[in-house]
This record gives structure tokens, sequence and C-alpha cells, in this order.
């Protein structure tokens, strides 16, 4: 699937200033399916329906992973996801294996109904990363949580991979 950016319609600040709501469409069958890891309040994902919108596309997301229970409620709220959708959890416990390893049973039955996947989005943890902090840099085990998505990414196979993180990731 090839998306193409239409030159007059290019995502912009002309909606954050409208008072209309967009009506994004959701489609559950045979949209562009969105996993989104480490998924916050569903910032990243916004930003892609709004990409897919632009372009006259719908965006189905298949699951939203995060262990914080107030942005799963604003995720939730903002992207007007089903219960079913989000997923409260640790993302190491349901990833629980390593890059090169068997698929485990855990990891079996996260992926198994999510049939393919389109774009994968994710925002690991980057405080441990940041220059900002100055009390666990270096040290920090979220640092390693990024993996987490490597793993995904063998075991889906998305066809778009976007990961949001801070720049001392790439080192």
């Amino acid at each position: 699937m090839e998306i193409v950016v239409v030159r007059n319609k290019l995502c912009g600040g002309e909606w954050l200033r409208s008072e209309e709501p967009r009506n994004y469409q959701f489609d559950t069958s045979g949209g562009v399916s969105i996993v989104d890891l480490f998924c916050g309040c569903g910032g990243l994902t916004f930003g892609v329906l709004e990409a897919l919108y632009c372009n006259g596309l719908a965006g189905s997301i298949k699951l939203a992973i995060d262990n914080n229970p107030h942005a799963l409620e604003v995720y939730k709220t903002n992207l007007r996801v089903s219960e079913d959708v989000v997923c409260k959890a640790d993302i190491g416990q349901l990833l629980s294996g390593n890059l090169g390893e068997c698929t485990q049973s855990c990891e079996k039955a996260l992926i198994q109904p999510l049939g393919k996947i389109d774009i994968l989005v994710a925002g690991p943890p980057c405080q441990g990363n940041s220059n900002l902090n100055n009390w666990t840099r270096g040290d920090d085990p979220r640092n390693q949580l990024y993996l987490k998505v490597v793993r995904f990414v063998e075991l889906v196979k998305p066809k778009i991979i976007i990961i949001e993180n801070v720049l001392k990731f790439l080192h």
C-alpha cells in the first residue's frame, strides 16, 4: 500500500484551530491497521489518523498497550476506541521472548487475533535516555524497553514502523 500526501490537504494546524472535531473513519475490516505500543494518551496514533484522514484513508486501531490506566482512559476517550482495543499491561510480560527466540505462548495469544498490521507506532519510555535525567541516566531499567518494540516487529512484521524517543536513543 502506498500513501501519497495530497499537497492541498497536508496535515497541518488547520484542524487544531477548528471547532469541528474530525470525523475519522474507523474501519475494523479493511482500513489501515494500527498497533500502538507504549500508547500513552495516543498522540502518535492521533498523528497517524490525521495523516490517513488527509489522504482519504480509514484507520483501524487493533491494539493499544500501556501500563498507565489514566493515560488509557484518555486514549479511549480521544480516539473513540472500545475497551477491548486497549490493554493495561506490562509489555515485558506480554512480549516475554527475546530477539531471535521462538514465539512464546503469551506472545502468540497477543498477536494471533491481530491479523496483518500495517502501521506500528511506539513511544517507549525515554526518561533514562534523556540528557535532562541526571538521576538514573544510563542505569534505568526502562532503557531496554525499546527492545520489546523490536521483538513485536520481529513477530508481526508490520509494513511501517514509527518509534518516537530522544536523540540519545540512536546511540
